[in-house]
């Protein structure tokens, strides 16, 4: 029981003593509004960044936007020299504080915050400068100590805000990706329309299909080794929706390039069957160009170049069908082709003995002086 009653009083002298002492503290509390314009007193060095929104938003040459918080004035007057202490809670950005659609508030964040702190009694007024680093978008706390113990002040005020913002390298680099970003979307876009000329049954077009089908991929490749999603928050703020864009890109790529390597498989033999025919109704020119074209879907396809020799002997171009049966018989089994390889190169030989008799013939030799 005497424990207890001797607990209670210490209890009792504690609030008693503690009571007197928080009466000598005041505090005062002051919401800011400040406006960040170009010109403004409040910004002086904030130019760059309000030209660059002012770009982005689309509002040139000028824009504006406001950064909120509270202070915090406590006075201790128990000392016969006040004490002031001054507290901020974080800055919050607010108005144009976008570019093109992304948020620049952490870009934004200035790197100082310049203010007085007035001291008001009978109509007079006198101002002491505060100057505070801002770290991590929040102000650091301000002190000052009155060496004037006989004007004591009644009344006071936080005033003349002056923000000062550091250099703005981080935030021209963002503005340099955020750029990029539109720009590449405009690729994709692009490769997008390319896409949709990309015709696999148009074989005759196939030397378009087979170059946008690349190009294509090649838009696309470029645009995913950017990854923009490690600079830009593009999970949460995608204003192009470039990821929704590169998905359906991918969707339709896919489908493209399955369709044209399924066309693709066979090509060389659909070039090859026509060119066929065309040789049969003995249409050369025509003939050559489709045994050409299975060439060049399928360079091993030697077929293709037993024809162009067949058509290179019948327009009389000896020494183009020796060099494609020499290729052809280094390409082929002897056993498939040495019945070709002899007849074509047979025929070559003869032919050529003719022209080389016929003209041995004609010449004339004059007789010899005896």
């Amino acid at each position: 029981m005497r424990t207890t009653f001797c607990t209670f009083l210490l209890l009792f002298a504690f609030i008693h003593h503690a009571l007197p002492q928080n009466q000598f503290i005041k505090e005062y509390r002051f919401p800011q509004k400040i406006t960040i314009a170009d010109g403004n007193p409040s910004s002086p060095n904030a130019s760059v960044f309000i030209y660059k929104l002012a770009e982005g938003n689309g509002k040139t040459p000028r824009t504006s936007f406001t950064i909120e918080f509270e202070q915090q004035l406590l006075v201790n007057t128990r000392e016969v020299n006040h004490v002031f202490k001054i507290s901020s809670g974080s800055l919050r950005l607010k108005g144009d504080i976008e570019y093109r659609g992304f948020d620049m508030s952490n870009e934004l964040v200035p790197a100082s915050l310049e203010y007085n702190l007035r001291l008001k009694r009978n109509g007079i007024f006198r101002d002491v400068p505060v100057s505070v680093s801002v770290i991590e978008g929040k102000p650091e706390n301000g002190s000052y100590n009155n060496p004037d113990s006989v004007n004591e002040f009644n009344n006071y005020d936080l005033v003349n805000h002056v923000f000062r913002f550091g250099n703005s390298n981080a935030f021209e680099n963002k503005i340099k990706i955020i750029n990029n970003y539109f720009a590449q979307i405009g690729v994709l876009d692009q490769g997008f329309a390319l896409l949709q000329t990309v015709q696999p049954e148009q074989v005759d077009n196939f030397r378009n299909n087979q170059r946008n089908l690349v190009l294509a991929e090649k838009y696309l490749s470029d645009t995913e080794a950017m990854r923009f999603e490690n600079s830009l928050p593009l999970a949460t703020d995608d204003p192009g929706r470039m990821l929704d864009k590169i998905n359906t890109y991918k969707t339709v790529l896919f489908q493209k390039r399955a369709a044209m390597d399924q066309v693709w498989s066979t090509l060389h033999m659909n070039f090859y069957d026509r060119g066929v025919y065309q040789l049969k109704r003995n249409n050369l020119p025509r003939a050559r160009e489709f045994f050409l074209w299975s060439l060049e879907v399928n360079p091993l396809f030697s077929p293709s170049l037993l024809q162009l020799a067949i058509i290179d002997f019948k327009t009389g171009d000896l020494h183009e069908t020796v060099c494609k049966q020499m290729i052809f018989y280094i390409a082929c089994p002897p056993i498939l082709n040495q019945r070709h390889d002899l007849f074509l190169t047979g025929r070559c030989i003869s032919h050529l003995s003719g022209k080389r008799t016929a003209t041995y013939h004609k010449k004339r030799f004059q007789k010899s002086i005896g």
